[in-house]
């Protein structure tokens, strides 16, 4: 609280309220007094307001100044640019989907097929572009099958399964080579042509000593083999293709090779014989199926391969210079000249199933044999 100036230029008294006094001094200074103390600071007025304080006069600065409360200033806040950026892009982001969801409907309402989920399904035929020219495999390996594969049976016994070739088709029988070892013994033979029809052959006759066996249906107009003419002759090296019925399962199986030797000396379950030997893939059910060249043409009969685990790529088949001649004559008169018979055949009995099979086909060896 601060009281008038004292007219009388005497010395303030100290107030006990702790009120503020000032008194004027004959030479224009005055004093003031904060409370019960008496600080003596001098102040030279030039002018004097309502309560005696300078307006613009000078002072000199008290021993020790009172301190003053900072004047708050207020806070002008100010919005970065990539806030504003990132204000806009919300903005126009909502505006985007806003417009997105009432392009939907309107499409929506003018084709209701247009909507949200599983798609219909389409009615609209649609066929892909197709080559309107015949394009024909020119790959050595594909043409050769072409040429062949259909020369080529499927054989079935009780005993097992094999393979066979198309030799000829007359007016009345087809002709069909295979091994000897196939067929050999067995009374019923089914053979399957590659259209799948099925028919059942009889044996024309058999060569033990070569392996080769003949057969004939009564079908005609069947595509038999091609078979190389005197002038043809194999290299060593040469690539080749066989066809069969592996495993008994894989009717019309093509593998490809090349002639490993042209003249193999082998015996095979006694019989010592001469064969090609080839690297194209062989199993069991290929023996009767052909090796044919490139050219479509029948250079060999599948009859071997060795077995061994530690064995690969060693198959064998029977020469067509060999094949001619016995096949000739089995069919004209049902067996090889010059060959001696005893008139008496054998069975390999190894198991109980082999052994109860040649009883079945052999009654009379009930009353005599036993196994053991």
């Amino acid at each position: 609280m601060y009281h008038p100036i004292n007219p009388d230029h005497t010395a303030p008294t100290s107030p006990k309220d702790g009120s503020v006094q000032s008194a004027v001094r004959p030479d224009g200074s005055y004093e003031i007094i904060f409370g019960n103390e008496n600080r003596n600071t001098d102040y030279t007025v030039s002018g004097y307001n309502a309560y005696g304080f300078s307006a613009n006069g000078s002072a000199r600065k008290p021993e020790e100044p009172q301190p003053q409360e900072p004047k708050r200033k207020k806070s002008r806040k100010r919005t970065s640019l990539p806030t504003v950026m990132l204000t806009v892009s919300i903005i126009l982001t909502v505006v985007s989907i806003a417009l997105s969801v009432m392009t939907f409907v309107m499409v929506h309402h003018s084709d209701p097929r247009l909507t949200i989920g599983t798609k219909p399904h389409s009615t609209e035929t649609v066929k892909p572009t197709e080559n309107q020219t015949v394009t024909v495999p020119t790959d050595a390996y594909a043409v050769a099958t072409a040429k062949t594969v259909d020369s080529v049976v499927d054989i079935t016994t009780a005993g097992g399964s094999g393979s066979g070739v198309i030799w000829a088709s007359g007016s009345e029988y087809s002709y069909i080579v295979t091994c000897h070892h196939v067929v050999s013994g067995e009374e019923e033979i089914k053979i399957t042509l590659r259209s799948g029809e099925d028919c059942y052959a009889e044996l024309v006759g058999n060569d033990a000593r070569t392996d080769i066996a003949v057969l004939r249906i009564q079908k005609t107009d069947l595509s038999p083999i091609l078979l190389p003419n005197e002038e043809t002759c194999m290299m060593l090296g040469q690539a080749v293709i066989a066809i069969g019925n592996p495993l008994g399962t894989l009717g019309n199986s093509v593998s490809d090779g090349i002639l490993s030797s042209l003249t193999r000396t082998v015996s095979i379950e006694g019989t010592t014989m001469e064969l090609l030997q080839t690297t194209a893939a062989v199993n069991h059910g290929n023996s009767g199926g052909g090796l044919f060249d490139l050219n479509g043409q029948l250079i060999g009969l599948v009859n071997a391969k060795i077995s061994e685990t530690s064995v690969e790529g060693i198959g064998f088949a029977i020469p067509i210079d060999t094949l001619k001649p016995i096949v000739g004559e089995l069919i004209r008169q049902g067996y090889v000249s010059g060959r001696p018979a005893l008139g008496f055949s054998t069975a390999m009995i190894d198991s109980k199933e082999s052994f109860y099979a040649a009883i079945e086909r052999y009654p009379d060896l009930e009353s005599i044999a036993t196994f053991r």
